[in-house]
């Protein structure tokens, strides 16, 4: 080796910035995504009806000016696309659609919408009870620290807004609106699925675990047949308001008495509707159930007692025919991959503090339609768990006993306070950098080397210019003897990493610090350094 074509060689390798410093660094300021949570919550919007909360995203996402953008997918669904190279794809997930409650926070910012219900044609108050407010708002603030430190990390980043999760029905509405389909919205497969959930637990604490952590949800709307008739005349009459109840009390025997007691199922009767007058018996009943259970087994074993529970109340009571038992939603059962959620709950503790994490949350009765984004395509998945509740306001209720009065999700009252929540909602979306979930990048700034041949310290072909620029990136620039090499160099920055060129092969391979191998060999491929 020329010792005139080395000039310099700096070691050892640079250390990688921790997640908590580049959070530090690269988290933008929030108090624009505390207004937009404010307008958001404002402003709700029913499962399937979510329209002016897609506008307010996409609108959002087109400004940041970086993403490529994807809209009305299964509905209202938008995805955005940020490109960062060759690594793993990851698809961070968030849901749009309210819920049909009346809200008693006392906010100021409390909603006042209401709108005609698509399900039934009624007019109702809607109020964002379950969060989706908060998700939307964290998510769009994890993109813009994400694509700020975007020099850390190479993949390509999915950020999904899903629409109508409450149905249980928005995620596989995507995937058969051709979410993936190269020949329709052409979304990238991803390889891992990530997503997180306020919850009624304290504000900074974090929660997630490995396998099941959620149950797998059916509903079902049961129409009973009866015989109208003047409210002074019931024996001419088969009452379906009193068929109703007596079904709504043997139904509960399904769990009590025909279940295992190890197996956790609940069946809950969500509504009953009956008639429009006191005078008047009606001739239908409607009711609206939902069950919660772990595996096929017990959910076709609860469907087929209500089947038969209900058709024997109907024979009971001389129905002039049998009821109309209608599957209207599910929700699959939520598995995390142990693989990534190991490295989630890894990064949690090293960001957070091994204190608030709980990395064996109990099982939820929950559910969530999570798993429909990543099993068609066979990607691993991990979701967790984020307090919304103000830590004083929780540990009093611990103190003296009384946690079961803190609203939670569904609630009127459910108002998660927004900081620290919206922190670190942010913050924990920026676990998908750690390197066994989006690859590190390997910058050649961990071993700096400069090659000069015959051309002077900064001599023709633009080597010093490019050698500046190198620098002043923060970038460690390869020059080397071919004409070529500013043409390499550049393109290498374009793809985000520093270009290399394979004509350094031999110099560098004679320095004892890379090998032909690890510089492609052929003078056109571009990557990383390896040390």
């Amino acid at each position: 080796m020329n010792d005139k074509k080395l000039v310099d060689i700096l070691n050892p390798m640079e250390a990688k910035p921790s997640i908590s410093e580049l959070i530090s660094k690269y988290r933008p300021s929030t108090s624009y995504y505390e207004g937009l949570y404010k307008r958001l919550h404002t402003n709700p919007e029913l499962s399937r009806q979510e329209g002016s909360t897609a506008y307010a995203i996409t609108s959002y996402l087109r400004s940041l000016g970086y993403l490529e953008i994807r809209t009305n997918i299964g509905g209202h669904g938008v995805v955005g696309i940020l490109r960062n190279g060759v690594g793993k794809t990851v698809l961070l997930r968030a849901e749009l659609d309210a819920l049909p409650l009346e809200e008693q926070t006392g906010l100021e910012f409390a909603s006042q919408t209401r709108m005609v219900d698509l399900i039934d044609g009624v007019e109702k108050p809607v109020m964002h009870a379950c969060g989706h407010d908060m998700h939307i708002s964290s998510l769009l603030a994890a993109s813009e620290l994400l694509y700020a430190c975007r020099t850390h990390w190479t993949g390509t980043l999915l950020i999904l807004f899903q629409p109508d999760e409450e149905h249980g029905a928005g995620a596989q509405a995507m995937v058969s609106d051709g979410l993936y389909d190269p020949d329709r919205h052409a979304i990238p497969k991803p390889d891992i699925v990530l997503g997180g959930h306020v919850v009624p637990d304290r504000a900074g604490r974090l929660s997630t675990r490995k396998g099941i952590f959620g149950s797998a949800a059916n509903s079902y709307c049961v129409e009973l047949y009866g015989r109208g008739a003047h409210g002074s005349r019931p024996h001419m009459s088969i009452d379906p308001i009193v068929m109703a109840s007596s079904a709504v009390l043997k139904l509960q025997t399904i769990v009590s008495r025909t279940t295992n007691p190890q197996e956790p199922v609940v069946l809950t009767v969500g509504a009953l509707h009956s008639g429009d007058a006191p005078n008047v018996i009606p001739a239908t009943a409607t009711l609206l159930l939902n069950t919660r259970t772990f595996s096929p087994t017990s959910r076709d074993h609860v469907l087929a007692s209500i089947t038969r529970i209900l058709n024997a109340e109907a024979l009971a009571f001389n129905a002039p025919k049998p009821p109309l038992i209608e599957d209207i939603g599910s929700f699959p059962l939520l598995t995390n991959h142990d693989s990534v959620t190991q490295t989630v709950i890894d990064a949690f503790a090293a960001h957070f503090g091994a204190a608030n994490v709980n990395p064996n949350a109990p099982i939820s009765m929950g559910s969530e339609d999570f798993a429909n984004l990543s099993d068609p395509v066979g990607a691993q998945g991990c979701f967790w768990n984020y307090g919304g509740v103000e830590p004083a306001v929780w540990d009093e209720a611990e103190r003296n006993g009384k946690l079961e009065e803190i609203p939670g999700n569904h609630s009127p009252f459910f108002a998660p306070v927004i900081q620290p929540t919206l922190t670190v909602a942010i913050d924990a979306q920026l676990d998908m950098q750690t390197p066994t979930v989006m690859e590190e990048k390997r910058e050649c700034a961990a071993v700096r080397v400069f090659v000069f041949d015959d051309v002077g310290e900064f001599g023709k072909g633009g080597l010093g210019d490019q050698f500046e620029a190198g620098v002043a990136g923060g970038v460690g620039l390869v020059v080397a003897r071919e004409a070529e090499v500013g043409k390499a160099y550049r393109k290498g920055v374009e793809h985000g990493v520093a270009g290399r060129v394979a004509a350094l092969g031999e110099l560098l391979e004679e320095c004892g610090v890379f090998t032909e191998d690890m510089l492609g060999g052929d003078g056109a491929s571009f990557g990383y350094f390896v040390v």
